[in-house]
């Protein structure tokens, strides 16, 4: 068995150019692009320029790596050209982890890019792995879709990890044919999938096959100032909520997760249940909540069902032209309930037809809740404001 082996700076399946795919039939190799069998501690890229790898059109897995741990996939471009940009996808998956306690990706530029592949973006048999800090069906650029067939993560065995707790551990996982991430069969334990971001994933964000843990699942029954519902699991059993807000809510009613905005620990009651109450409002865009429950020592709930927070709006009374030139002239008054508050509000323009809004809590000017313009064209306009802080 060998030992400590490095793999680094190469360009496997294309040619010099960085661009052209070789081809190969994998002859030698079974047409993995790197394969490792009994070995331990492998180190394929790295967290440094240059020390990655381009590992592409492979008739395989872009990598393959069976057997021992203490392996490191980190920095590599697979499934793409050098520039990252450009598909040249490996038939099979991306990665292929058969191991334990080894990691691919890591923050600190060591995250892999994962793409165009054939099945499953990255496929983990094992326990105690960690994949964390990878574009996972985009491009290096963060914008350029470039999906893989199967799960962008698919996961078998116990005590992994898909993200983190941390700043900059999450993956991007995205415009996967299947779910963002997979766990299948239900002896699996302690699996915890956190703080990534998944969307427009063709299957369900997190989808726990043949797993009981569906029932952990949390429910949000309102989103206002706050983010209401609750969660049921084993009694008397810590559990950590994360939160996410999303730009559309996916076709079954229950979300993916798109942008992590934080997270709470509750308590389960003897019963096996508890309400939470989590101080998170939705992104300006992104107005779909839903959340993810992890208890203590057992795996990622899926997704939650997805609620709209409501959208705030301050109607103009009235608009008329004014006698210079028809640029708006404003008359409004009073109060009005916003959100179950009261407030007051000022409306006022430019020479430019521009509209001024300025809304503030109880009639106090100086107690300002927020404030927008927008262009005004017709009477009974509406400005909208994505959220309010009281």
């Amino acid at each position: 068995m060998s030992e400590d082996n490095l793999i680094q700076g190469n360009y496997i399946g294309l040619g010099a150019d960085g661009s052209t795919s070789l081809g190969f039939a994998g002859t030698l190799h079974s047409g993995d692009g790197v394969r490792v069998t009994s070995s331990e501690r492998v180190v394929i890229g790295g967290s440094v320029p240059g020390a990655g790898n381009v590992i592409s059109g492979q008739t395989g897995s872009g990598v393959s790596v069976s057997n021992g741990s203490g392996h490191l996939i980190l920095g590599n471009l697979i499934g793409t050209d050098a520039s990252g940009l450009k598909a040249v996808g490996n038939e099979k998956a991306g990665v292929r982890l058969a191991a334990d306690q080894s990691r691919i990706g890591e923050d600190g530029g060591g995250g892999n890019v994962i793409v165009s592949s054939g099945d499953d973006g990255v496929f983990v048999n094992g326990d105690g792995n960690t994949v964390a800090a990878n574009s996972i069906g985009i491009a290096e650029d963060g914008r350029t879709p470039i999906g893989n067939a199967g799960a962008g993560i698919d996961v078998y065995g116990n005590g992994n990890r898909v993200g983190g707790e941390g700043a900059d551990l999450g993956n991007v996982i995205a415009y996967s044919g299947a779910a963002g991430i997979s766990l299948t069969t239900f002896i699996n334990e302690n699996n915890r999938f956190l703080g990534n971001s998944i969307f427009s994933n063709e299957g369900l964000g997190i989808d726990l096959i043949q797993y009981e843990d569906r029932k952990t699942t949390p429910s949000i029954t309102g989103v206002m100032e706050t983010i209401q519902g609750s969660v049921t699991g084993a009694p008397d059993t810590e559990v950590l909520l994360q939160f996410f807000s999303n730009t559309a809510c996916d076709p079954t009613g229950f979300g993916e997760g798109e942008t992590y905005l934080g997270s709470i620990t509750v308590a389960t009651d003897a019963t096996g249940n508890v309400g939470f109450s989590a101080p998170f409002a939705p992104l300006s865009g992104q107005p779909f909540i839903t959340a993810t429950a992890t208890p203590v020592g057992g795996n990622t709930s899926e997704f939650s069902n997805c609620i709209e927070r409501p959208q705030d709006s301050v109607e103009i009374l009235s608009i008329s032209p004014d006698a210079a030139g028809g640029f708006p002239t404003l008359t409004s008054g009073g109060s009005i309930a916003f959100s179950s508050i009261s407030v007051g509000y000022e409306l006022t323009s430019d020479n430019s037809g521009t509209l001024f809004v300025r809304v503030f809590a109880d009639n106090n000017i100086d107690s300002v809740l927020g404030e927008v313009s927008q262009p005004v064209t017709s009477a009974g306009s509406l400005v909208q404001f994505n959220s309010l802080v009281a």
